[in-house]
């Protein structure tokens, strides 16, 4: 118990069981296990085929294969790597598809903000200042405001109001 690098050397050592180890780390989710699961097969055959069959997510290919020494002979290494890279363009292909609904997502939104900040809305003459709670048109002097989130306001009731054109 809290001794996980023990752990995994008694499921490696004693039990010999690679696929319960890789379990393990994954439950773990330590980096430091992977490392030392990563450094003992790394002359054990059906340990790197273990690990190449079941890597996922938790780490990445490279690393492993990288690892495996020249010459060293791995039953099943084909197999295991033609999954790996099935794995890979599935993601690939799964990231482009969200990448698409993104993009259409954003344009949707995108357009939608526009109109809506372009469009003309009512108003009336009595309408309330939110500052100052007057009509906003009191005469044909009276300057307002009116913003695209559809806020009107006099030019008197915002500050720097005497840098405004008139």
């Amino acid at each position: 118990m809290g001794d996980n690098k023990n752990a995994l050397n008694i499921i490696i050592e004693r039990l010999g069981d690679v696929h319960r180890a890789i379990d393990f780390a994954k439950e773990q989710n330590n980096d430091d296990l992977w490392e030392d699961l990563l450094r003992y097969s790394e002359t054990k055959p059906e340990s790197i085929r273990g690990l190449l069959e079941n890597v996922g997510a938790n780490i990445d290919p490279i690393r492993l294969i990288r690892r495996i020494k020249n010459g060293l002979e791995i039953p099943g290494q084909k197999e295991a790597l033609i999954t790996i890279l099935s794995d890979f363009n599935l993601q690939l292909s799964l990231l482009d598809g969200c990448r698409a609904v993104l993009g259409g997502d954003c344009s949707d939104l995108s357009r939608n903000l526009q109109r809506d900040q372009v469009r003309g809305f009512f108003g009336s003459a009595a309408t309330p200042c939110p500052t100052c709670n007057l009509p906003i048109y009191s005469g044909p002097q009276s300057l307002a405001l009116l913003f695209l989130c559809r806020h009107v306001v006099h030019a008197t009731c915002v500050r720097g109001d005497d840098n405004l054109p008139q």
